[in-house]
């Protein structure tokens, strides 16, 4: 079982990892991006490695399996809706894409609400159930 110093390094590694990313995504849509195959091949074969180790972790619980099926599910439609929408140029500097900054900038913004209402409201749930208990037991 994880001591709470690893629980709270993984939470701090896992923010930063957020954050760095919500940075990322919100810079690159700003404008035209050139397209960069080491980039693509790099997001193409990492992402698929990471699905399937935590499908091999959320085979001991099917709810877990079902959310990762299902977030999975919905990149894979978005992401094939977001190329309908994205602008392509081929032109003599080189290969250029403008994404969608609508469904980019939307999805970070999912991620980042539900993350944050989420450790929000557990949080206070916590607050809530030891006031709870401390009324109750007449603790300090």
């Amino acid at each position: 079982m994880p001591t709470e110093a690893t629980t709270d390094f993984l939470f701090a590694v896992l923010a930063l990892f957020i954050g760095w990313r919500v940075y990322a995504r919100v810079r690159r849509l700003i404008g035209r991006q050139r397209s960069r195959p080491w980039r693509h091949w790099t997001a193409a074969i990492l992402f698929p490695i990471l699905i399937a180790l935590l499908s091999l972790a959320g085979l001991r619980s099917a709810a877990a399996l079902a959310s990762l099926v299902t977030g999975v599910a919905a990149g894979i439609a978005l992401a094939v809706w977001g190329l309908k929408l994205t602008k392509f140029e081929a032109i003599p500097e080189g290969l250029f894409y403008t994404p969608s900054a609508h469904i980019g900038i939307g999805l970070t913004l999912v991620v980042f609400g539900t993350l944050a209402a989420y450790y929000t409201t557990y949080a206070l749930g916590l607050l809530r159930w030891r006031r709870t208990v401390r009324r109750g037991a007449g603790a300090p």
